[in-house]
């Protein structure tokens, strides 16, 4: 008969961890200081649709970086492509 290697741990070693209110602020405040957006959040930065951005990707307008199959966009380029598009 097969011994049930289960029965030996200590159940009382699992505990819940709780985040602080400092450590909730200090993550906040992470999330909003990102370099790096997604495709959808890119979209939405620039007023643009998710395809009207991959067409730009596409043209070589936009530079993006692929990372397990997904876009990623660096704020500060995007941030320059808005400054340096001028409408005359």
């Amino acid at each position: 008969m097969r011994e049930n290697n289960f029965q030996n741990i200590d159940h009382k070693s699992r505990t819940t961890c709780y985040s602080s209110s400092a450590d909730i602020n200090e993550s906040a405040m992470l999330f909003d200081n990102r370099i790096w957006v997604d495709s959808k959040e890119a979209a939405d930065y620039l007023r643009i649709s998710v395809g009207a951005l991959r067409n730009a990707v596409y043209r070589r307008q936009i530079i993006a970086r692929k990372f397990r199959r997904r876009l990623y966009f660096n704020l500060n380029e995007l941030n320059r492509l808005l400054d340096n598009s001028i409408v005359r």
